[in-house]
């Protein structure tokens, strides 16, 4: 019974072969979207899923309009004293946590070498469960006084 049907079908799809590209070309197209929309929704979803506190972890962004209110850009830029004031304003928030790249000149013994260096707050350990290769989490970012002097 299902060789029948399928000799039906592939007779119906040599007759009219206009309307079944049509078809197949729009079933194609729709998967092909929901596939892709999936995909987004799923990465979207397993941004930095791997922390210990994801559920209370809030990314803080700025949108940037036009003068005419039309959406220019939008990013993840602040000015510095946004954390501590949000934790001053909104008791709900328990710690803020910055981060500011910049390039500078990293020594190591007698190496020197351009990098990208990340600055950021003391408790970023606390909120972010970044697996450390050396040290530890409580410790990494304590005053050190040998840096101090070498400096």
């Amino acid at each position: 019974m299902f060789r029948n049907y399928l000799k039906t079908s592939l007779r119906n799809l040599g007759k009219h072969k206009v309307y079944s590209f049509i078809n197949i070309l729009g079933l194609a197209v729709g998967l092909c979207c929901c596939i892709l929309i999936y995909l987004y929704v799923a990465d979207e979803m397993s941004f930095d899923n791997f922390h210990g506190q994801e559920d209370s972890v809030f990314r803080v962004m700025t949108s940037f309009r036009e003068d005419d209110g039309s959406f220019r850009e939008r990013g993840p830029a602040m000015p510095v004293p946004v954390g501590p004031l949000m934790m001053e304003y909104f008791p709900e928030i328990s710690d803020a946590v910055r981060f500011v790249a910049e390039e500078g000149t990293v020594r190591s013994e007698s190496m020197l070498a351009n990098e990208w260096v990340t600055f950021t707050d003391p408790p970023v350990f606390q909120v972010f469960s970044f697996p450390l290769i050396m040290g530890d989490a409580a410790s990494v970012l304590a005053e050190d006084p040998a840096w101090e002097s070498s400096g």
